[in-house]
């Protein structure tokens, strides 16, 4: 199922949204990428357009670490055209625990809330641009989130803070994907392997040790990611593709339980009905 209108990426400063941004306007499509900086989106759309040759690419500016800046955001994008695919690549990672506004741990807040939230207000946009694709770049992370403890404050660690968070995006596109009509909205996770970026730049030096020397670059990732949006790698709904093949899931994560004690988690947190 081929995508044709608007594309919408967050995480578009760098890394793979930078990427896919690029990979994406090469293809002829509409693009628009979400910023937390005016001036950094600025400089990217240029260069995205620059490498690109498609003008059709714009920008929208939101701090994902605050609900009512997604709610703001979401509120931006549906008085646009239809949206035809939404891309989440926006991912954050600290070596200690921060809380955001609106006091949750930042890496649940970002990771997994933010698009959360985001896609559930944006669904009625998708449906409307059928067929369309919601994908949600994650892991096949192990971590199942201690729901008596989401937010971290009797235990953190960051890793395994991180790998809830990825296993968060599992739960929520398997369970979005049991709900959406099928045929017109396609629900994917994406793993994009390991990668160059600036995410893990608070981890251990061991961990950036070995991502220096076997990540890959950034855009190989976002032509997988952008072949998987454009119908280049068949997946169905819910599928979990790695890198450019469709793959198992993380047992854990295809776990109907868990998928909706999540849901149900994060609908009370940013205050949508279950």
């Amino acid at each position: 199922m081929a995508q044709s209108g608007l594309c919408v990426v967050t995480g578009a400063n760098g890394g793979l949204g930078k990427a896919v941004s690029i990979e994406l306007a090469r293809r002829g499509l509409p693009v628009m990428m979400v910023f937390r900086d005016l001036s950094r989106g600025e400089l990217v759309r240029h260069e995205v357009v620059q490498k690109s040759g498609n003008e059709a690419v714009s920008l929208n500016v939101a701090d994902l670490a605050s609900l009512d800046d997604v709610r703001r955001l979401a509120h931006d994008l549906a008085e646009r055209d239809s949206i035809a695919t939404l891309i989440h690549t926006a991912g954050i990672y600290f070596g200690t625990r921060r809380l955001t506004i609106d006091g949750l741990e930042a890496m649940f807040a970002v990771n997994h809330l933010a698009p959360y939230l985001l896609t559930r207000l944006l669904l009625p946009q998708l449906g409307h641009a059928a067929p369309a694709r919601v994908v949600l770049v994650s892991a096949p992370s192990t971590s199942i989130p201690d729901f008596a403890d989401l937010q971290g404050a009797q235990s953190f660690r960051p890793l395994r803070a991180f790998g809830a968070s990825k296993m968060g995006n599992l739960l929520f596109a398997f369970a979005l994907a049991r709900r959406v009509q099928p045929g017109r909205i396609t629900v994917n996770a994406f793993h994009p392997g390991l990668m160059k970026s600036t995410l893990m730049q608070e981890a251990r030096a061991p961990i950036r040790a070995l991502l220096a020397l076997f990540a890959r670059s950034p855009e190989k990732a976002g032509r997988w990611l952008a072949d998987l949006v454009t119908g280049g790698t068949p997946a169905p709904n819910g599928a979990f593709v790695a890198l450019n093949k469709v793959r198992r899931a993380p047992p854990a994560a295809m776990r109907e339980d868990l998928q909706e004690q999540m849901w149900k988690a994060s609908a009370e947190l940013v205050g949508l009905p279950a």
